[in-house]
């Protein structure tokens, strides 16, 4: 579709702006195929040293254009001093981070609607000493004390044909069969929380 919007009378001088945007899209592409590549049936139980700083890089790279569709600011903040490797299946931890980020997306998307003047972002917390990857984002929220209810299967707060209800079971499934916790953690003093906590701990290192 890059190439079909060009018009054929100004290619010349349009010429190295289309290839500029094509390439961007084929290396967003290729990100993409990277971060399915662990999910293969072929790989989907094997567990393999990987760095969680890479691997979580790899996830927000993969999700470029969409942040530029919806103006959405991803934060990686990390308090490794050094590579924090671990020892997992790499697509089930590609498909944790994958389904908390598109939870993240969603709701930011329903919030800007409702607040115009939002600027959606999306911070990312890795944090060795701790063992813990937290995940939080500006949107609505959560109410706290629904913070169990949302990990059951099917319970969706998200509109019929929406969302089915699945996404963070099965993020707490793939969590638990590492041993790590998945929760959804916030001040006891607040009524809605929006950060969701992947703590590995020990586990896999």
């Amino acid at each position: 579709s890059t190439l079909e919007g060009v018009d054929r009378s100004q290619l010349a001088g349009k010429l190295p702006s289309v290839f500029e945007t094509l390439e961007s899209q084929l290396r967003t592409l290729q990100k993409r195929i990277d971060t399915l590549d662990p999910l293969s049936t072929s790989r989907r139980q094997t567990k393999e040293p990987f760095s969680i700083d890479e691997l979580v890089q790899q996830v927000v790279d993969a999700r470029h254009e969409q942040c530029k569709r919806h103006h959405v600011s991803v934060s990686i903040v990390s308090t490794s001093k050094k590579a924090w490797r671990v020892k997992a299946v790499r697509g089930m931890m590609i498909q944790i981070l994958e389904n908390l980020l598109a939870n993240s997306f969603y709701w930011l998307k329903q919030q800007k609607i409702v607040e115009p003047g939002l600027k959606p972002s999306i911070m990312i917390e890795i944090d060795q000493a701790s063992g813990t990857i937290d995940i939080s984002d500006n949107g609505p929220g959560i109410e706290a004390a629904d913070a169990e209810n949302i990990f059951k299967p099917f319970v969706s707060a998200k509109p019929p044909g929406e969302g089915s209800g699945l996404g963070l079971y099965i993020a707490r499934e793939l969590a638990e069969y590492h041993n790590w916790t998945l929760s959804l953690v916030g001040p006891a003093d607040d009524k809605v929380w929006h950060r969701f906590s992947l703590d590995i701990g020990s586990k896999s290192k």
